[in-house]
């Protein structure tokens, strides 16, 4: 129903994984299961880029909860946390937007997490081919290990999620990551179709609360000044969240 509705292309979305599979198996050394120890029982942010983000990160930076966790990044977010020196241990992306951030991220010692679907075919190839940047590939159709994971989600936001919640996180702590309609200003710039946008939005976050009824054990809040409107999500404070990560 979703890939009718957004007129998704299954073989294409299928293609689009074998060649992040190819790609990777041809130069990467890489593996999910390293990935999945990295995160297996450790707690975890997840930044989002939504209107609150640059002021929820300053609740992340005063309590210091960056130095407690491991800093997952979605896309648009990464600039953000370059900007502010938060440290990426990993990046989720379908690279529909600038490589620069996500280059630089890599340099610093990120792992990105590339997302293959049929409308990313081009964007794969051009930032793959020749690259030796710490990449592992996600999947929406097919499981291709060891370089590349079928992950659940359609946005990068809930991808982080289930990523997050799949590989056996303690808990994690949502950041400018509300799931609201609003388009934040650190949302790539110069989307052409805000409808489209607000939609996708809208399934992200539907997503995302059946991930949260999915991995019950796993203990997920929301630290950003907006309400969370994730079904499951609770809201607390940076002080809280403090607290809880405090042995």
């Amino acid at each position: 129903m979703i890939s009718a509705f957004f007129d998704l292309d299954a073989y294409q979305d299928l293609y689009a994984s074998y060649l992040l599979y190819h790609l990777l198996s041809s130069r990467s050394r890489l593996k999910w299961l390293s990935l999945e120890k990295q995160i297996w029982k450790r707690p975890v942010i997840i930044y989002g880029a939504g209107v609150t983000a640059n002021i929820d990160i300053d609740g992340v930076l005063d309590h210091h909860l960056h130095e407690s966790c491991l800093n997952i990044a979605v896309d648009d977010a990464a600039p953000l946390l370059l900007r502010r020196g938060i440290p990426i241990d990993f990046v989720v992306t379908d690279l529909d937007g600038s490589a620069l951030h996500l280059v630089r991220a890599s340099e610093l010692g990120a792992i990105l997490i590339v997302h293959g679907h049929g409308d990313n075919i081009p964007s794969i190839f051009d930032f793959l081919s020749g690259s030796d940047l710490r990449i592992l590939g996600s999947s929406q159709v097919v499981d291709l290990p060891p370089y590349v994971k079928l992950i659940e989600g359609f946005t990068d936001g809930d991808r982080a999620l289930v990523i997050a919640c799949s590989c056996g996180a303690s808990m994690v702590f949502l950041v400018g990551m509300d799931m609201s309609l609003a388009i934040g200003r650190f949302s790539k710039k110069g989307f052409v179709n805000p409808r489209l946008k607000r939609m996708k939005l809208a399934l992200g976050r539907f997503l995302a609360s059946e991930t949260l009824r999915r991995y019950s054990e796993t203990p997920v809040y929301s630290i950003s000044r907006a309400p969370c409107l994730i079904d499951g999500c609770k809201s607390i404070s940076p002080e809280h969240a403090r607290r809880l990560l405090s042995p």
